[in-house]
Formats: structure tokens, sequence, C-alpha cells
């Protein structure tokens, strides 16, 4: 779930408000991460960033830029050294800050193939670090773009990756194709977009697992295989086993009525028994992300 001031967004992840509606919730803990673009974030020379951007000139080729306030002027400058850098050690203090005995907070950063630098982190801090966020949409990436050097840092760090899956530049099965020759573990957002491709590995290799993040909006948006109904799709293209909720707060903020939406397990119940809604809760979670001796 996202914590922090995003690029564009319809609702800031607030914490204070996140973790009381949480607990109310009965759920006693989360993954925390920047949202995908952060707005108002530091560079490491402590220059203020307004967005990280990625344009397209008519050659198609790419240039990856940030607006930055310099003297009360907008300067628009090529993008150098890790966009991200900043708002992840601040998220990453934070939540080892905010966490307790009644709240697991664990934290994934936003990590840009092109820009991460993972030697930015001590190893106190890797320690604490639970997985990586990659936002191919966001990012302005295409599977062929990430290096083949920064999926065998990953590998060798043997973290989890949560990666966000769409349409355009962030399609599933294409992420697949290239992540079968790595020994990573792999989240996929959103259900992979329910790409019926991908529905056969997913539910026959452990390596890989799908957020089902059951917020109503979803069923609307315009970027997945048709759907009516999305958990309906969710549970006919996938196992339980291969499940892992996600609430993808703030994105279960509701414009129509002006509240979150957190009735998950009533949703849920149409179309999972109970054992197997207790492993898409936390059971399958806590094995995905190695957590099995964690309250």
């Amino acid at each position: 779930m996202h914590i922090g001031k995003a690029y564009k967004s319809i609702k800031d992840g607030d914490w204070e408000s996140y973790i009381v509606n949480a607990m109310e919730t009965n759920i006693n803990g989360c993954i925390m991460m920047p949202p995908c673009i952060p707005d108002f974030t530091s560079l490491p020379d402590g220059t203020r960033v307004i967005d990280f951007l990625c344009l397209r000139d008519e050659t198609g080729v790419v240039r990856y830029v940030s607006k930055k306030e310099l003297n009360g002027h907008i300067v628009i400058e090529d993008v150098k050294s890790d966009p991200f850098f900043q708002c992840n050690k601040d998220l990453l203090c934070f939540c080892e800050k905010v966490r307790s005995d009644k709240f697991l907070a664990r934290f994934a950063p936003l990590a840009h193939p092109l820009f991460f630098d993972f030697d930015s982190f001590t190893q106190s801090e890797w320690d604490s670090i639970i997985a990586l966020k990659i936002h191919p949409g966001s990012f302005g990436i295409e599977i062929n773009d990430v290096p083949k050097k920064f999926w065998e840092k990953v590998e060798k760090i043997k973290k989890p990756v949560i990666l966000h899956t769409g349409y355009k530049n962030s399609i599933g099965h294409e992420w697949l194709d290239v992540l079968k020759k790595y020994n990573i573990k792999v989240l996929f957002t959103h259900a992979m977009r329910l790409d019926t491709r991908t529905s056969q590995i997913i539910n026959s290799d452990k390596r890989y697992s799908v957020g089902i993040a059951p917020y109503k909006r979803l069923s609307e948006m315009k970027n997945f295989q048709h759907t009516t109904d999305f958990l309906l799709n969710v549970s006919q293209l996938f196992s339980a086993e291969s499940l892992i909720f996600d609430t993808d707060y703030p994105e279960n903020f509701m414009p129509d009525t002006k509240e979150f939406h957190w009735d998950f397990i009533e949703d849920m119940q149409q179309y999972w028994n109970q054992i197997e809604i207790e492993d898409i809760m936390y059971k399958n979670a806590k094995a995905f992300f190695e957590l099995e001796n964690e309250n």
C-alpha cells in the first residue's frame, strides 16, 4: 500500500487514517511503499523534485527528466541519479518508527531498473527491506529496457519483486517470458490485469503470485481484460494458493462516496470458502515473503 503524496493522485496515502481503518478491519500488517510517482521528494543533492517524467520524442527515443524548483524557477533536467533515493530512505526510516507489536509494517522501495543503486542501502537496511517495487508504466520502461545486471543483482540479494502490471509496457506475460530465466520471486499486482496467457504459469510455479486488490473500482478500469466482475474473473483464472491480498491503498478510495472501501471479506466470500480466504488474506503472503515466524 502506498504512503505519501502522489503525482496526479486522486487521494494521498495518509498513514494516520490508514492505520485506523486497517486495524478496524482486522488488517494488522502491511508492506509500505512510496506512490508510483512520488510528488515533492528530494534528490540526493537536496533539490526538490516536482515530478519524474519520461518523455518520448518523435523518433521514439525516451528521455528521463525531472522538474526541479530552483530559486523559484522550474528547471527540467535529465535524470542522472536515482530519482526515488531520498523518498525511499525517508519512508524506510518512517516504517521502522511506526512498526509495533500491534502492527507489522515492512518496506519495499521503488526500484527503477535504470537508476536504482543497490549500494545506497546498508546491510542492516537490506535486512529490513522485504521486496523491491517496480512500476513499469510510470517508470517509462519496457521489459527489454531492463538490463540483465539488474535481474542478476536482484537474484543475488534474494529479494522478491512486486511488479505493477497493466497494458502497454507492463503486460504480464511479456515480463514472465524474461523473468522465468531468473530465480526471483515475483508478486504481480492487479491480478495480471486478467491476462489469460499467464494463469497456467502462475498456478504451477511457486515463484509467482498475484495481488488481487479487491476494491470496487477495478471492475470499471479500462486497462483490464473486459470484465463486469473483477473478483469473479480472478477466481476463474487463478488458484487460491496463488493469490495475495492487496488493498492498494489509497486506490480503494471511492470518489463517488468520498469514502474508502474496506468490505474486502464480504466481497471475497462470494467466490472463496473460509480456508481459501485465510490463505489469500495472510497465509500465502507470509509464505511468499518468508514471514512464517512473525505474528
